[in-house]
């Protein structure tokens, strides 16, 4: 499968993925909403390689019960270390959310209208990884 393909069946819907999008309905690709800025777009599901990766990455941290990093911050330290570790270089924000979801950690959405949310992870454990 090419880098840029997307199928609508990427990601196995178990009933955690589920409950995950029941939580938020308009979860894909971007993030929690299909929405660049101000303007609508047309949806990306979020690949399983994508969705592996960042979990991988995530399982690394401590979870807390507050969040505190931004999601769209943490999926480019997951697509470093992805890419270091013969994983994937890319993870789109949506896959981070969706990690995060399956891994139970703590994650709020923006305030503001916004597709990122924050995520629970230990601020030590990461500013030790990302120094």
């Amino acid at each position: 499968m090419d880098d840029d393909e997307y199928t609508s069946t990427d990601v196995e819907l178990s009933s955690e993925t589920l409950a995950a999008y029941r939580r938020f309905p308009q979860l894909c690709a971007y993030g929690l909403r299909h929405y660049r800025g101000s303007r609508e777009v047309e949806p990306n599901p979020i690949r399983s390689d994508e969705v592996a990766t960042a979990m991988a990455f995530l399982r690394m941290f401590r979870p807390t019960k507050k969040g505190t990093f931004s999601s769209y911050w943490l999926k480019h330290e997951a697509e470093r270390w992805g890419g270091r570790n013969g994983m994937r270089h890319y993870v789109s924000n949506g896959a981070l959310l969706l990690a995060a979801l399956l891994l139970r950690l703590t994650v709020e959405p923006h305030r503001r209208p916004s597709p990122n949310a924050m995520i629970g992870l230990s601020k030590r454990d990461v500013r030790k990884f990302t120094g």
